[in-house]
């Protein structure tokens, strides 16, 4: 039984990472308008802990963590880019969709239509 259960945290663990990103944009729901680039700046590190939550550490100094609701999942757009889907909860409670593609770019998408892009 121990043999399992430790075999079993094995397969769930998952390796704590960070990605720089240099810009950022945004797509504005109201208005169906991407924003201009704006330059970034931000890290974020994910699988900070058992739960897999994600912190974004901003260029102002800021720190925002997302406590995750789901387990990763893997999907490719309508352009064939391969990504990597969690949903996590914002320290707000809202619910958004963080899409990592291969290529590094982030994407997060929250429920009332707010995008944000970062690029490497």
């Amino acid at each position: 039984m121990l043999f399992f259960v430790m075999q079993s945290a094995v397969l769930f663990a998952q390796d704590t990472f960070r990605r720089d990103y240099s810009s950022y944009c945004y797509f504005d729901p109201d208005t169906g308008q991407w924003s201009e680039w704006r330059e970034g700046g931000n890290t974020m590190v994910f699988n900070i802990n058992d739960n897999a939550d994600m912190v974004l550490y901003k260029a102002n100094g800021e720190k925002e963590r997302f406590r995750s609701v789901s387990k990763v999942s893997k999907d490719v757009n309508a352009n064939g880019d391969a990504y990597q889907v969690v949903v996590y909860l914002d320290e707000d409670g809202n619910e958004l969709h963080s899409l990592l593609f291969d290529n590094g770019t982030l994407m997060f998408v929250f429920s009332n239509g707010l995008k944000i892009q970062f690029e490497p």
